[in-house]
């Protein structure tokens, strides 16, 4: 049977011409051709990915020649940022210390203020508004609004006694030391 339909395939090749065979192909390739037109699909191929590197590489050496030139813009910009944000956690603290300090001077008031014999007590009133300076250490004095984080381990020391009242008669008496960092 494999014979039979090579026959016949090799008998309808011979009746076709050389000229009908010519109208049925679209276009004629020969070997000199297809090898010129590999060679230039590979060349652009090559300049694409040749230039892809290029951007990619001229991309990175732009940003490395940037990051030397505006190196002292970012660690200054960098640096104020970071006392900013020092200076707003500062503030707060100082500012909840002295609201706590001034309700304790009120509080303080409302107490019987009763000094027996044998019990010797100290009273310190301290009001603090955050627009007085607080005496720091190294002799350092600076309203809270504007304190700086540049005086590493100052420490603020505040005499305060919370007095509570369990009953009139009974006082318990406290100290508080205050570490601002």
């Amino acid at each position: 049977r494999a014979e039979f339909a090579t026959d016949n395939t090799s008998h309808y090749l011979q009746q076709i011409t050389n000229q009908e065979i010519n109208k049925l192909i679209v276009y004629q390739v020969n070997h000199h051709e297809t090898i010129i037109s590999i060679i230039h699909s590979f060349i652009y191929m090559s300049l694409y990915l040749f230039i892809y590197l290029c951007r990619n590489i001229l991309s990175f050496l732009l940003i490395i020649y940037e990051i030397i030139t505006n190196k002292n813009r970012y660690n200054v910009s960098m640096h104020q940022s970071e006392l900013e944000f020092v200076n707003l956690s500062n503030g707060h603290r100082i500012l909840q210390t002295a609201e706590n300090l001034n309700n304790n001077v009120q509080n303080n008031h409302q107490l019987d203020q009763t000094i027996f014999d044998n019990e010797q007590r100290t009273r310190t009133d301290t009001l603090l508004s955050h627009h007085e300076p607080i005496e720091m250490q190294e002799n350092v004095s600076v309203l809270i609004e504007d304190a700086r984080a540049t005086i590493e381990d100052a420490t603020c020391l505040i005499s305060i006694f919370n007095q509570k009242q369990t009953n009139p008669t009974d006082l318990n008496i406290e100290s508080d030391e205050i570490r601002i960092d």
